[in-house]
């Protein structure tokens, strides 16, 4: 019935058992559609300020990943300035290590070739007095303890290098600790961001979609309202019989004057003679 009374488009003729002008119904239909468009208004203006509260609480959860992502990165480079002194530390323990291997190595050649501490021995053993016998067992002891020094400076930097070594692979693996901090903090800042634009995107959506509802139920109201009006109306004036037009009282006949007859004329009076 709605769509033919708009359809009719308010123009009516004499009253019909089937009016074509929308009928009670059909208005109270429009403005209970009207009243539910006004309530999906209401609760999404409700949801948006519900988002609003969402929103902020989005902005704060990307400022602080943003702020653990810098955090991150400081702890980056600092793993990478750590890793990088841990690693020159390690080649210069390594360079050490590798010259005392290089010493050793050296004066074993020498001892061999001058026969070694068998020769130092020899030199005691043939000493011809005491002094000579001092002066060897001075030259065995200098040697001993020189071969001493030189392997232990050996062990220790081998010691010292392996020690840097570890240092260096625990500061990459804080580095890569660190990495991954500042890769998780990044993508959750970038997906609070996202949801903040999605969620706005499909609010601002629903409300768009809603308000035209309720001005095409708004419409729809006021149109069918108008044309019930004009139907109405049409048909009170279709039902009025016609009315015979009435004698006007203040109009008076003028009766139809009578011609004036002509004077007869008289002849001229004959003088009286004198």
């Amino acid at each position: 019935m709605m769509a033919t009374a708009l359809a009719a488009g308010g123009v009516v003729g004499p009253a019909f058992a089937d009016p074509t002008y929308p009928s009670e119904s059909d208005i109270e239909e429009a403005r209970d559609a009207e009243a539910a468009a006004a309530g999906s208004v209401a609760a999404l203006e409700a949801r948006l300020a519900s988002l609003a509260a969402e929103v902020d609480a989005l902005y704060i959860q990307a400022a602080k990943a943003v702020e653990a992502y810098n955090g991150a990165r400081v702890l980056l480079e600092e793993a990478q300035a750590a890793e990088q002194a841990a690693q020159e530390s390690a080649d210069r323990r390594a360079a050490e290590a590798e010259r005392a291997r290089i010493d050793l190595g050296r004066m074993a050649a020498e001892s061999y070739s001058q026969g070694g501490q068998l020769a130092t021995v020899g030199l005691v053993l043939g000493a011809e007095d005491g002094e000579a016998l001092y002066d060897g067992v001075g030259a065995l002891r200098a040697v001993t303890r020189s071969q001493a020094t030189i392997v232990e400076r050996a062990k220790d930097a081998t010691a010292a290098a392996d020690e840097a070594a570890a240092d260096a692979a625990q500061a990459r693996a804080v580095r890569e600790g660190a990495a991954q901090e500042a890769e998780a903090a990044r993508d959750a800042a970038e997906a609070a961001v996202a949801g903040q634009e999605q969620a706005l995107a499909a609010v601002e959506a629903e409300r768009s979609t809603a308000l035209a509802q309720l001005a095409a139920a708004r419409g729809t109201t006021v149109e069918l309202e108008r044309q019930r009006q004009e139907g109405l109306e049409a048909e009170q004036e279709a039902q009025q019989p016609e009315q015979p037009v009435a004698d006007d009282p203040t109009v008076t006949v003028e009766p139809t004057p009578e011609p004036t007859p002509e004077p007869t004329p008289t002849g001229q009076p004959t003088p009286t003679p004198t």
